[in-house]
């Protein structure tokens, strides 16, 4: 697995936007990985991660994996051949991925997913 936490953090502006932009049209869910690279507390994760999410205006639920889940098998469950972090999937209520960034969200991307959103309706 490979996680750049200073990746993670770059594209938390380009998120906000996505946010501002489409909240109000489609359901936005996290996952938070930083568990599987980290010594601190399950308490001081959670600590972090909302203090991270409030210091970028960031407002949706953000599910947190535990010290039980390890990475390998994360990602053979749901079949992800990518095994990097940060992604972004666009979902519909089907369950189907309609658009996925494996890497750091930019602008570009973002402005591929409000298109998409778009498109549908």
């Amino acid at each position: 697995l490979e996680v750049n936490a200073h990746l993670v953090f770059q594209e938390l502006p380009e998120l906000g936007r996505l946010h501002r932009t489409l909240g109000d049209r489609v359901q936005f869910l996290g996952l938070s990985w930083e568990r599987f690279q980290t010594t601190v507390s399950m308490d001081q994760s959670l600590k972090d991660l909302a203090e991270t999410m409030e210091r970028h205006g960031l407002r949706w639920p953000t599910l947190v994996l535990n010290d039980e889940v390890k990475p390998e098998t994360f990602f053979a469950q749901l079949e992800l051949e990518c095994q990097t972090v940060p992604q972004t999937w666009l979902v519909d209520d089907s369950g189907r991925v309609l658009f996925q960034v494996e890497a750091v969200l930019d602008a570009a991307a973002v402005d591929e997913i409000v298109s998409k959103v778009e498109a549908l309706g």
